[in-house]
């Protein structure tokens, strides 16, 4: 009887060793055996992954910070404008932050933001008096009517109340558009280059690493298309 079983026993061994043997030959393997290097570089990946996905929960200017602090800069200091809007404030209507969200929403170029900004100097050299104006209604009538002139495409209203954060409704972005044509007298042309001298003038004297006190460009002449 002990014969028999040990027989026994053996060949059910002898079984399962086959049967995992034929097993593991027509399962395939979902990739091939790492080695050092291979972990190494998988590591790496993983790592630079992580970064980049903590970087763009971080990047609240959506790589637009240069321009939108710039931006800023300009419009606080020709208008005494603040950075926070009297309504709706949280951290992202903070005005660099508006900026670069609008831009980012937008899909516009940084020439259509340089060229927002030569209306609204234009505006200034119109009527240099009145002060401590809304940032965010100067930036987006002024980057509303500068896309709309150098871009063949552009949004309707109604989408740019969603790039503005739906600061405003669509009656009074509609109202911000018209007054601002109608203050610069229709004057809404920007070449190409008073774009490059107004950016290289901006780029220099209002970039995120300044503080001030920054240059007040002369009015008179207010950078009008050639």
């Amino acid at each position: 009887m002990g014969s028999h079983s040990a027989v026994y026993d053996g060949a059910r061994t002898t079984l399962r060793k086959k049967t995992t043997t034929a097993i593991k030959k027509i399962t395939p393997q979902s990739e091939p055996p790492r080695n050092h290097s291979d972990n190494k570089r998988i590591t790496q990946m993983r790592r630079q992954h992580g970064a980049n996905i903590k970087r763009s929960k971080l990047d609240r200017y959506f790589g637009k910070k240069w321009i939108a602090h710039l931006s800023a800069n300009f419009i606080t200091h020709l208008f005494a404008s603040n950075k926070f809007p009297s309504r709706n404030i949280h951290r992202n209507t903070y005005l660099p932050i508006y900026i670069a969200y609008a831009i980012r929403c937008s899909s516009a170029g940084d020439e259509a933001v340089y060229a927002a900004l030569i209306l609204l100097h234009r505006l200034k050299g119109r009527y240099p008096e009145p002060r401590k104006s809304s940032g965010h209604k100067l930036f987006i009538a002024a980057f509303m009517v500068a896309s709309k002139f150098l871009y063949d495409e552009s949004y309707k209203n109604s989408t740019w109340m969603k790039i503005a954060q739906n600061l405003y409704d669509l009656p009074e972005l509609n109202e911000l558009e018209r007054g601002l044509c109608l203050h610069l007298e229709w004057d809404i042309a920007v070449d190409t280059s008073t774009i490059t001298t107004f950016r290289s003038l901006l780029n220099r004297d209002f970039h995120i690493g300044t503080s001030g006190p920054y240059p007040t460009y002369p009015t008179e002449t207010a950078y009008k298309c050639k």
